[in-house]
């Protein structure tokens, strides 16, 4: 106890245990714990080409970490793994709010690609946004250069489909839509 007052650190940053007993230790020691609730990472599904996939599960209880094996498509937008991240977070931080942490961080080392978000629910996720973005589609064909009938019909290109077409604009929002994405998933 002592040598930590010393050091003067009030705050320590680990990885909860669901059974809170890493925090009850922090408290012990007058520290204020900052618990990972978990860690964001989309990439790509190394059997499906451009298929996202979260690189860690690290933060779901054994149950669901059985579930998410079988889901091929694990874009933020599939409601199942939207559900699976809730009960994640849930799980993480069950038993910590009464050593009253300081703040919860949804991890360091968080990334994405800009070479994934082609599942179907990721598909139907870009159409909605491309609609919400330009509103109309002859605003998308006039950006675009194409001459689509509606956003339902709107291909979307991969970025290197969209370098080798040269459409500067289909490859921009795509990386739009994954920032969104990723943006979308922390909060």
């Amino acid at each position: 106890q002592q040598i930590v007052d010393k050091l003067g650190w009030r705050a320590g940053l680990s990885h909860p245990a669901a059974d809170g007993l890493n925090a009850r230790s922090a408290a012990i020691l007058n520290q204020r714990f900052v618990p990972y609730t978990t860690r964001i990472g989309l990439t790509g599904n190394k059997d499906k080409k451009g298929w996202t996939t979260q690189y860690s599960w690290f933060f779901l209880n054994k149950e669901d970490q059985k579930r998410v094996k079988e889901i091929d498509d694990q874009s933020f937008y599939n409601p199942e793994i939207k559900e699976l991240w809730k009960n994640g977070a849930e799980y993480r931080i069950r038993n910590i709010s009464k050593y009253g942490p300081a703040i919860y961080t949804l991890g360091d080392e968080n990334h994405f690609s800009y070479d994934v978000g082609f599942t179907p629910s990721d598909d139907k996720a870009f159409k909605s946004f491309l609609k919400e973005r330009y509103k109309r589609i002859n605003k998308l064909n006039r950006e675009w250069d194409t001459k689509y009938k509606s956003f339902a019909g709107v291909k979307h290109y991969s970025p290197q489909e969209a370098k080798e077409k040269k459409n500067f604009s289909a490859w921009f929002d795509h990386r739009l839509f994954m920032e969104k994405q990723y943006a979308d998933i922390h909060h």
